[in-house]
């Protein structure tokens, strides 16, 4: 009897256990399958949700050519320098770079300032860090001549990345239509001519070559009218692409000021009206700050980040008695679908980076590009809380803030990735 009722016991045992375990599994599906609805949610948020990443000049200076040199494999690598800042431009659905330099080659000699050559591999590391749009029409741009300028505008396309500025040929666009989930942007660059030589125009008090002279966008402070017309017309070429939102690429301003000159002033005014969108800034070597214009012409909201200073370089307090060339900045702008109206501009966040220097041994150092968010919450370990370059990054990291939002526009500081 005893066996039986064992046996009763077993079953009844198996058949509400299987139950129960069936129920468990059921429960933890349909929990999953719940979190999967979440996840997908989170998803289709994000998708919703188009990022824009910028960040100022890339220079390569005597000193980096001399750092980044690897004698045994004899190439050069500068993916090292951007070791702690990949994570965060990669978080970006698309970003850009001022690739303030030539790439002529390895024969016109690699040189840094005031005549700038920098090797190929520069491309290498930029790729390695997520960016994707390099702005090429600076002042730099014919420190090789027009032979210069046009390997420049090929080496860099043919490393994959999307170029504004400048082009091979005349008949080449100098302008970016891109769509990104679904949203066509237009992005377009321009750099101030200096004074002419005569009748002969310049770019950084050279002579323009007649060959370079349909190669690249520019202006001249003292033709703005007749420059406006050219940017309009680019506007509406690039809208006739379909173009939804357009994103302008200034190189302006004065060196070293830290604030916005009349000239930025006037044509950032100008812009706005003419309806664009967005305004990143660069040439004077530091951050500037950012700040809204509201056009009663064009009836938009117009961001304006005057200068994002250097995003790598060595221009420092040790070599031109200059700290702030030190600091640069990332900057997110998130645009929004809005359904059949378009994309509006949600939300503009940013990280401090600050180039750190230290040496290596001989004339070598190592540069790497801090973001200085993960230096306030203690979470790099490039240096130690003691060292003198800590004091330095939090000084930065401060300043940097207190400048940036000084026109009373506020941004976010984005948060450190983990």
């Amino acid at each position: 009897m005893r066996k039986i009722i064992v046996i009763l016991m077993a079953f009844i045992l198996l058949f509400t256990g299987g139950y129960y375990i069936k129920y468990s599994i059921d429960k933890k599906e349909n929990k999953k399958i719940n979190g999967n609805n979440k996840e997908e949610e989170s998803i289709k948020k994000d998708s919703e949700r188009i990022r824009i990443t910028a960040v100022g000049d890339i220079l390569v200076h005597e000193t980096q050519l001399a750092s980044q040199y690897d004698a045994e494999k004899k190439k050069y690598d500068f993916k090292d320098n951007f070791e702690y800042v990949k994570p965060y431009i990669e978080e970006a659905d698309y970003a850009i770079a001022n690739l303030e330099t030539t790439l002529a080659g390895e024969k016109e000699k690699f040189t840094g300032f005031p005549i700038f050559n920098s090797p190929d591999e520069i491309l290498d590391a930029l790729s390695y860090s997520g960016f994707n749009l390099l702005s090429a029409a600076n002042n730099h741009i014919l420190d090789k001549g027009a032979s210069g300028l046009i390997r420049t505008a090929k080496v860099v396309k043919n490393k994959g990345f999307d170029l504004m500025g400048i082009k091979e040929k005349a008949e080449d666009k100098s302008y970016v239509v891109k769509e990104i989930k679904g949203i066509k942007f237009g992005f377009t660059n321009y750099v101030f001519e200096t004074d002419k030589k005569g009748n002969v125009r310049t770019l950084n008090s050279l002579k323009i070559p007649n060959t370079a002279l349909e190669l690249f966008d520019r202006f001249n402070y003292s033709e703005l009218e007749k420059d406006y017309k050219k940017m309009q017309d680019r506007i509406k070429e690039m809208k006739s692409q379909g173009a939804e939102v357009i994103i302008f690429s200034m190189h302006w301003g004065n060196e070293y000021e830290r604030k916005p000159n009349d000239h930025q002033k006037r044509i950032a005014n100008k812009l706005a009206d003419m309806g664009v969108d967005v305004i990143i800034g660069g040439h004077p070597h530091v951050l500037q700050p950012m700040e809204y214009i509201d056009s009663k012409v064009s009836n938009k909201k117009t961001l304006v980040l005057y200068s994002l200073g250097n995003f790598l370089s060595n221009q420092r307090r040790e070599i031109i008695n200059n700290k702030y060339p030190e600091d640069g900045i990332i900057v997110n702008i998130d645009f929004k679908k809005q359904g059949a109206s378009g994309v509006e501009l949600e939300s503009v966040s940013y990280i401090p980076t600050w180039v750190c220097r230290q040496p290596i041994k001989g004339e070598k150092y190592s540069y790497k590009i801090i973001p200085l968010n993960e230096v306030v919450e203690g979470k790099i370990e490039v240096f130690k809380e003691d060292d003198e370059n800590h004091n330095k990054a939090q000084e930065s990291y401060n300043e940097t803030i207190s400048l940036f939002e000084s026109f009373n526009s506020k941004a976010v500081l984005a948060p450190v990735l983990k």
